[in-house]
């Protein structure tokens, strides 16, 4: 529960004001989720935080998730991943990309990155 209020406090108190500041107007309503997962494995899985990130920007933030990049993923979460998209909302499902850390470049201009 502490875990999910900080969540909660970062986005509402962070995020939102650095990207309304950074990018007003239309482009600071939404935002791109970098999660780096390189050496990702068994004992890293958290599903009842998985769940609720993947409610809270379904239920409080449906339009904020414009992308959520996964960077350089272990052959282990192609499998977790189908477990965990089985859980997630299509459209959030949707709005994730497997990416290498090469191709981060490709998707967010490093001058947005906060």
């Amino acid at each position: 529960r502490d875990t999910q209020l900080t969540s909660l406090y970062v986005i509402e108190r962070v995020v939102r004001p650095a990207l309304r500041s950074e990018l007003p107007g239309p482009a600071g309503e939404t935002m791109v989720l970098v999660a780096d997962i390189a050496g990702f494995g068994v004992g890293n899985i958290d599903m009842e935080s998985t769940r609720f990130v993947s409610e809270m920007f379904r239920d409080f933030y449906p339009e904020f998730l414009d992308a959520a990049l996964v960077v350089d993923a272990p052959w282990l979460f192609s499998q977790v991943w189908r477990l965990v998209k089985s859980i997630l909302d299509p459209v959030t499902a949707s709005k994730v990309h497997f990416i290498s850390r090469d191709d981060l470049r490709n998707w967010v201009d490093e001058s947005l990155w906060i």
